[in-house]
């Protein structure tokens, strides 16, 4: 592939001979990138010598995943934004990985789909230009690292990519009605990830509405028209996601709105966003510069600037949303708590989508520019050469913020406290069926004043589903426990987060239940633990009270995540799988005219929602994903999407 074919704008219509050409190499583009932002944030772990995920929430996806491949959703909190427990049971199962290793991988290819299904909506929504399309994917990869996606919050990320999949098809699918169903379908999908970030993506859609209508005032019947077409479709849209979602959420899950399960402190709310800002001014930067040839393109009159008008208007909307959402969570905790929403996130969805079009577009600009310039005064391939340095110095300037946050992410999870927890997980084993039992933690940790949320996900995530019941926390010394009195650190905050637990286990006290402690999650309480005559049953493990093991333990290696050549190539045949279920769904949506930059790009998206929705499915029918209902799921989901292609074909001529 020659550098001229990658700086060609792609042509609306080509002979089939071309669009073949064109679309293999749209796709090798698009591997290349996804190959290099996965490597991005997956060569962390090698190179600091990392055997566990990074970050505070991987215990809780982890062990999530586990519950729901053996048990299905519902108990234990499971049945709270279900989607990527639903989705991580069901890739685990086919492609035989296990949840620890695959949260590595899935969670630093989250932000390649990402960036893929961005690059798909700006080359619709704003410029249908192939070097504007990999220059926008590649400043989304490398910029997302710089925000709280990356690493802690997963389904968060997960909702954002299906939500820019959806709109990218609203805007791109061959029919009207196709593009509906298929926007519908993403979008409920990105709700049972986290649906209270697809309540902010209906205000967007509420704006775009009213976008919409501003414009149906128009002098220009044609503008009138297509405005009000646009309205009713964004409408139907929001309206059917809405009523599904509801239903699910009341109906089939029975669980609250409100799924934070740690309450979130407003006091952190603005050094956060500070500290998001600063990460972000770089691309903040280049989004400026943007802004003047993506209003040039956007007042474009023609054919194409009709395609464009949704995808516009969906941009704006989303960017006003972000930004009132930003403001309310700045001053709204000041007034009432109702009001305390956090303003970095809404930086971060600000960022992940109109932040990083405009940055491409501003990119795209300074590149042609400068390339004029240089072609007149040194000739063709040096003029090539230094615009394309342009890209990179503006990439890598993007990309140095990324890399200071998430190279320096904490890994907090402990490998050997994940085999003291197994081991005391056999014991429990051996206890009566539905016999509570207590486990003793240091209340401080490597998570600050959330250890004890920590620890207690990672015990949960090495005992069997069927004692997650049985499962209770003391934050605190031994000496309070049997004394039947409240530990007090003396720092407000653990106290606040720790009080749950005590008012959990102070009542199961007076009926005497093993109680146990994990040494490599409080050296101070196992040490305690043993002064006051417990037994050490195992290495790392002491029993306060309750009955001695009567059987040897295991003596398994810890569990380990470290990451090596296998996992790189797990991450590419995930991406694969993805590929595959998704191919027959996306040739559906699109018609043998819609560009390969588009379809192509948003293929893995697609096939990932259709998973979720298809994992989710089978799982409240019965099906357990964590069997052979993972591979049957998958099969099911990409056989029926290729059918539906190939009649599809037929109502298409």
């Amino acid at each position: 592939m020659t550098t001229r074919g990658l700086l060609e704008p792609t042509p609306l219509a080509e002979p089939r001979e071309r669009r073949g050409r064109g679309a293999a190499n749209v796709l090798w583009i698009a591997v290349a990138l996804t190959l290099a932002i996965f490597l991005l944030y997956l060569l962390k772990y090698p190179l600091e010598h990392a055997r566990m995920p990074a970050g505070f929430d991987a215990a809780w996806y982890v062990w999530r995943a586990r519950f729901v491949a053996a048990n299905g959703v519902g108990p234990f909190g499971t049945a709270y934004r279900p989607g990527h427990a639903v989705l991580s049971a069901l890739l685990g199962s086919v492609s035989g990985t296990g949840q620890l290793q695959l949260f590595v991988v899935f969670s630093e290819l989250l932000p390649a789909l990402l960036a893929l299904a961005v690059g798909a909506f700006g080359f619709s929504a704003l410029r249908r230009d192939r070097p504007s399309w990999a220059i926008t994917i590649g400043l989304t990869g490398a910029a997302l690292g710089a925000t709280r996606l990356v690493g802690e919050n997963i389904a968060n990320l997960l909702n954002l990519t299906l939500e820019v999949g959806a709109l990218a098809i609203l805007i791109s699918a061959w029919s009207r009605r196709r593009a509906i169903a298929g926007a519908v379908l993403m979008l409920v999908a990105a709700g049972l990830s986290h649906w209270l970030f697809l309540a902010v993506l209906e205000s967007a859609l509420a704006v775009a509405v009213l976008l919409s209508w501003f414009a149906s005032r128009s002098r220009s019947d044609w503008k009138r028209l297509a405005a009000g077409s646009d309205a009713r479709s964004i409408t139907t849209v929001g309206v059917a996601t809405a009523a599904a979602l509801g239903f699910l959420i009341m109906v089939v899950l029975r669980g609250p709105l409100a799924t934070f399960e740690i309450q979130l402190n407003p006091l952190e709310f603005a050094p956060k966003l500070l500290t998001d800002l600063a990460r972000l001014w770089p691309l903040g930067l280049l989004a400026a510069i943007g802004i003047v040839p993506a209003v040039a393109l956007a007042r474009a009159d023609g054919e194409l600037s009709l395609e464009r008008r949704m995808g516009t208007r969906l941009l704006v909307s989303w960017g006003i949303s972000s930004l009132v959402g930003l403001l309310v969570g700045l001053v709204g905790f000041r007034v009432t708590s109702h009001l305390s929403l956090p303003p970095h996130r809404f930086l971060t969805l600000l960022a992940a989508l109109p932040g990083v079009i405009l940055a491409g577009a501003g990119v795209r600009w300074l590149q042609e520019q400068g390339a004029r310039r240089l072609l007149r005064r040194f000739g063709g391939p040096v003029a090539t050469g230094l615009s394309a340095c342009v890209v990179v110095a503006s990439v890598i300037f993007v990309l140095l913020p990324s890399v200071f946050r998430w190279y320096r992410y904490p890994v907090l999870m402990g490998s050997v406290a994940l085999k003291q927890a197994s081991v005391a997980a056999e014991y429990v084993d051996g206890l009566p069926p539905g016999q509570a039992f207590v486990v003793v933690v240091d209340a401080n940790g490597p998570a600050d004043d959330y250890a004890a949320p920590l620890r207690e996900r990672m015990i949960r995530m090495e005992l069997s589903p069927d004692r997650q019941a049985d499962l209770h926390l003391f934050p605190g010394y031994p000496t309070d426990l049997l004394a039947r009195r409240r530990t007090f650190t003396g720092h407000p905050l653990t106290t606040q987060v720790t009080l749950p637990y005590w008012r959990d286990v102070s009542p199961l006290l007076s009926a005497h239940p093993p109680i146990l402690a994990i040494q490599a999650m409080g050296a101070t309480e196992f040490d305690q633990t043993l002064a006051l005559g417990g037994r050490q049953i195992a290495t790392g493990v002491a029993l306060l009270q309750g009955p001695l093991p009567n059987r040897g333990f295991s003596d398994d290696l810890a569990p380990d995540a470290s990451v090596t050549v296998i996992t790189v190539l797990r991450g590419m045949a995930l991406m694969a799988l993805l590929w595959a279920a998704g191919w027959g769904w996306t040739r559906l949506l699109f018609g043998p005219e819609t560009a390969p930059e588009v379809w192509l790009a948003l293929a893995p998206t697609i096939g990932m929602g259709v998973l979720l929705l298809g994992a989710f499915t089978a799982t409240e029918l019965g099906l357990r994903m964590g069997g052979a209902g993972g591979p049957v799921t998958y099969a099911v989901v990409t056989v029926v999407g290729l059918a539906a292609w190939h009649r599809g074909r037929g109502d298409r001529g």
